[in-house]
């Protein structure tokens, strides 16, 4: 499988309930077997041997699309 990043969200320093204000958009194609996958990382300053993954998560694009409102 291809995995590239389409984007990261702003910094939110010092908050254990951080609530992130910027859009990632993807494209959709329909009938295509598209996975998103999302990580939370905390940041430390700029070194990136530092930054600790929180969690992450995985889904089809076509799940999402398909749920109920």
């Amino acid at each position: 499988s291809i995995r590239r990043e389409v984007g990261r969200t702003e910094i939110i320093d010092d908050n254990l309930n951080p609530v992130w204000t910027k859009s990632i958009l993807v494209r959709y194609i329909i009938g295509a077997s598209q996975r998103f996958m999302c990580r939370v990382i905390d940041d430390d300053d700029l070194d990136d041997d530092r930054n600790d993954q929180l969690g992450d998560l995985s889904f089809f694009l076509s799940d999402l699309m398909n749920a109920p409102n």
